[in-house]
């Protein structure tokens, strides 16, 4: 028997990783295999299809799409989950097709409640996501690491959550809700991503939307790298079993569980082996490929008969499943910086720097001291804020400026951190992070998620003070701009002109500060700015914008 999966090349990259791992499995079963992209091919004798119809609906070819005979020769793989809307357009295609499978036992239920003949097919190990190979003298050095598209849910959580794990090594990986057709920095694929788990101890898994399904792929994939589940309570998790192959707890209570479980490396060595041994053991993926060849000789040879048959066609609808990966691996680290946690842990305590009169103030230590971080720290509604900056940064003599914003604060591990990825990229002019906007002393935003993509500055700013620059390419650069139209985006300005300058920036996915929820580098969106303040960027920085818009 031959099989044809049918994935998309401008959709969900996991769907397709997750087809490939089980025509894989096919074939481990005798079977012939193929994995396609964006059209069915041609029906020949013997062959059946599997796909995905939501993602398939969303993002295939019109053209490529199945006809009521291929229809009828195709199972339906189904692998979202009820209260969410990628499960009901699910729900709407799947009774079109021959058969249908669901990942998750819940959604094959709720399927057979409305109707749909559907079963579970349980996914397992594959040898494929298996970097680690059970090493145990593999360093992991990253404590946290979270995989996860930008979410209206989960993304207020990440903040509150990172902003309890500051002294951890974290990576939050959280690429925009738009389509992703290559690899980013922050959405790693296939053997990036299996090495990233391999390499951290603890995955952090939160649910999007109203779902509490467990997710299956997300588990697998870090189980067979070694790295440890916290994830809050799901549905569907057995045979996995919480407190036993991974960790279950409420997200107020996460990052406590995630604490306890880093400062106890003999539980975390147990969960990490018993989850692999077990996952390896007893849920093999070749088990899921032997079910659909099963499924697949029962498939009819002629399409259903008196059923209509809407053509299943590729839509711009943007609502569909978002699944990522994470940051570009940190280079070998250089050099170390001792002495900075010590400065960063007293300026977490002082966010403040004397001025008078636009001068430093100096103390007796003051000339005989080598600093490598100076601050930046301006009042608020300060009108002759780039002014006052350039002539503090031209004051000071250290390689790097802290440059903090009217009100906020930042970690004992912010300036290691920032000072760190800029040792590490040699061609950043300012290293920034992830910042957790307040309402009061609730997060209720995740500032700064986005790494450093030039391109998008035509559109909009995503990062926020504090930031770590370089000194002097800064002052090279002429510093913060002056005039009257750029008042109240100076940062963002210079952010343009930083990378029309062939700079880049150096983004640490990691909650390392912390703002009110008016303190923030407004406007966002670069189509509100004044058509004055416009007009100069298109001046200042034509690679990036283009020309002067006409007025």
């Amino acid at each position: 028997m031959r099989f044809c999966f049918v994935s998309t090349s401008r959709g969900s990259h996991f769907m397709t990783e997750l087809l490939g791992a089980l025509a894989s499995s096919v074939r481990a079963t005798g079977h012939s295999a193929e994995l396609v992209l964006d059209e069915f091919s041609p029906l020949v004798e013997d062959l059946v299809y599997v796909v995905i119809p939501h993602e398939f609906d969303a993002w295939g070819s019109s053209a490529g799409g199945p006809d009521a005979v291929q229809r009828a020769r195709t199972i339906a793989l189904c692998t979202e989950n009820p209260g969410t809307p990628w499960f009901e357009q699910t729900y709407r295609l799947v009774a079109e097709f021959g058969a249908a499978v669901s990942i998750n036992r819940s959604s094959a239920a709720e399927l057979r409640r409305r109707g749909i003949r559907c079963e579970h097919v349980q996914l397992g190990y594959f040898a494929g996501w298996d970097r680690w190979q059970r090493d145990e003298t593999a360093a992991r050095p990253i404590d946290v690491l979270y995989l996860g598209a930008a979410d209206e849910r989960r993304d207020p959580l990440l903040a509150r959550i990172g902003a309890r794990l500051w002294a951890r090594e974290c990576q939050f990986l959280v690429p925009p809700l738009e389509p992703r057709t290559a690899p980013r920095p922050d959405f790693l694929v296939e053997t990036q991503k299996y090495e990233r788990l391999a390499s951290a101890k603890v995955l952090l898994n939160l649910h999007r939307t109203t779902s509490t399904a467990f997710e299956w792929m997300r588990f697998l994939e870090a189980i067979c790298n070694g790295c440890v589940v916290v994830s809050e309570p799901s549905l569907d998790a057995l045979p996995l079993v919480a407190g036993e192959h991974f960790v279950e707890a409420g997200a107020e209570r996460i990052p406590g569980a995630i604490e306890a479980l880093l400062d106890d490396p003999a539980r975390l060595r147990e969960m990490r082996l018993g989850a692999y041994d077990f996952v390896r053991e007893r849920l093999p993926m070749a088990a899921a490929g032997g079910r659909l060849v099963e499924l697949a000789s029962e498939l009819p040879h002629e399409p259903p008969a008196n059923r209509a048959l809407p053509a299943v066609v590729a839509s711009t609808a943007a609502a569909r499943p978002q699944h990522s990966s994470v940051a570009s691996v940190a280079p070998p680290r250089r050099r170390r910086l001792p002495s900075l946690r010590s400065v960063s842990a007293t300026l977490a305590r002082r966010l403040s720097t004397e001025r008078t009169a636009g001068r430093l103030a100096e103390t007796p230590a003051y000339e005989f001291a080598d600093p490598r971080v100076s601050v930046l720290h301006v009042a608020p509604a300060e009108r002759e804020l780039a002014a006052t900056r350039n002539q503090l940064a031209a004051n000071t003599r250290s390689e790097y400026l802290l440059v903090l914003p009217a009100a906020g604060g930042i970690f004992p591990a912010t300036v290691e951190r920032l000072a760190r990825a800029l040792d590490e990229n040699a061609n950043a002019l300012f290293a920034y992070s992830m910042i957790a906007v307040l309402d009061g002393r609730e997060a209720v935003e995740l500032r700064g998620s986005l790494p450093w993509e030039p391109e998008r500055l035509r559109r909009e700013n995503w990062i926020d003070l504090p930031v770590l620059i370089r000194r002097e390419p800064l002052l090279a650069l002429g510093g913060w701009a002056t005039d009257p139209a750029l008042y109240g985006i100076e940062d963002f300005e210079l952010w343009c002109r930083c990378a029309e300058g062939g700079y880049g920036a150096a983004h640490v996915p990691q909650v390392l500060a912390w703002h009110p929820r008016a303190e923030s580098s407004a406007p966002r969106d670069v189509a509100s700015l004044e058509p004055a303040a416009t007009a100069l960027l298109h001046e200042r920085c034509p690679r990036l914008f283009g020309a002067t818009p006409a007025s």
